[in-house]
């Protein structure tokens, strides 16, 4: 599992960040929804906060002594100067960026053009291309507007695979295995070097389900997608599964103990935690909708209502607003949480190089030599 999925560079910490002072943060888990932190942080333990952005999709801080390391803030409990604080609320800690898009007079964001046609991700691929050296393979819908409760103000996610030179891959440089960049027209990009996101498939990683699984493609390789698709399901490993997809929950799991959770916060929670229903319950791959993974998984026809004026509210309701809970609603959460804390446990996918996968490893050599 890649841990330093965010690390940025000096230049950009303008755009992203706020530099704090006075801020701490208690570290609560050391895993979320595709990272691992166990390498650095310890549950319990208290880090002084050098640097916090709530970008448009998650908020990032940034540790003493861990560098341009950047941490999903749902590990922590934070606290400025000692008091309690919930960052996606408070104006103060958006990222430079996400300011600079929200209207403070009209409490609202600019228009952005967002259309979810190639000619308007193509620049951005292209931009990325030759930034970073890289060639982009695969690129994908990804977020709310894939999982069906995207409102107007969502950004527009798009996930990709890229490949590197062969000279990158023969240095063994670790950098740049993820790159994420976000545009002020509201488009964020979250991609992976192909060594990377076919490790995470042969370890299961619903992420690589559902990026080759997304519908609406705006970059295609028929040598990484028709040979990759039809061999992936054979990677699908149900217990890893439930790891990924309860971790959608434990990321967000103090804002809605504490109640102060977004909407957003509570449908990634449900997501996640109905998707286990489904492994559960059929042990195949998740529906990436949320109203299909209600509809297949939850009996009750109140419960079903609850969910989805959980999805209209989000549809609605401005980005960082707080939702009060549907008891209904908190009662399954609290219920499926405890069940598949249960079921998963300490459990951890094991870490295997890509070589050890012969089938991956072959499609990886193939497209490398194809690519250079």
């Amino acid at each position: 599992m890649n841990s330093k999925r965010y690390t940025f560079k000096a230049e950009e910490l303008s755009q992203y960040f706020n530099k704090v002072e006075g801020m701490t943060a208690i570290c609560r888990s050391t895993r979320n929804w595709l990272d691992d932190y166990s390498d650095v942080l310890e549950v319990g333990k208290t880090y002084n906060v050098t640097y916090i952005g709530v970008q448009r999709s998650i908020t990032i801080v940034m540790l003493e002594g861990c560098g341009y390391r950047g941490f999903s803030h749902g590990c922590f409990d934070l606290y400025d100067n000692g008091f309690r604080i919930g960052p996606v609320n408070d104006f103060r800690y958006w990222a430079p960026y996400l300011r600079k898009m929200y209207d403070s007079k009209s409490l609202g964001w600019r228009s952005c053009e967002i259309r979810n046609d190639k000619g308007t991700i193509r620049p951005h691929i292209e931009d990325i291309e030759k930034e970073f050296g890289v060639k982009v393979l695969h690129a994908s819908l990804s977020g709310s507007r894939l999982w069906g409760w995207n409102s107007p103000e969502s950004d527009f996610d798009i996930c990709f695979v890229y490949l590197h030179c062969q000279q990158w891959y023969e240095s063994n440089d670790n950098s740049h295995e993820t790159v994420v960049k976000a545009y002020a027209d509201g488009v964020d990009m979250l991609g992976y070097d192909i060594r990377n996101f076919l490790s995470q498939l042969a370890k299961g990683n619903p992420m690589c389900f559902e990026t080759l699984r997304s519908q609406k493609l705006f970059r295609y390789n028929s040598k990484f997608y028709e040979e990759l698709k039809d061999i992936a399901d054979g990677y699908f490993k149900p217990l890893n599964a439930m790891y990924y997809y309860l971790n959608l929950y434990l990321s967000n799991e103090r804002s809605i103990k504490d109640g102060t959770a977004t909407s957003k916060q509570l449908l990634y929670s449900l997501r996640g935690l109905l998707s286990c229903m489904w492994i559960e319950k059929f042990r195949t791959l998740p529906s990436m909708k949320i109203s299909a993974l209600s509809e297949r998984t939850i009996a009750d026809p109140e419960t079903k209502m609850s969910i989805a004026r959980l999805v209209g509210a989000k549809q609605r309701l401005k980005e960082h607003e707080n939702y009060h809970t549907e008891e209904r609603l908190s009662e399954l959460i609290d219920k499926l949480s405890e069940r598949y804390k249960g079921i998963v446990g300490d459990y951890k996918p094991e870490e295997k190089p890509l070589s050890d996968y012969k089938e991956l490893q072959g499609l990886f050599n193939d497209i490398l030599q194809e690519g250079t």
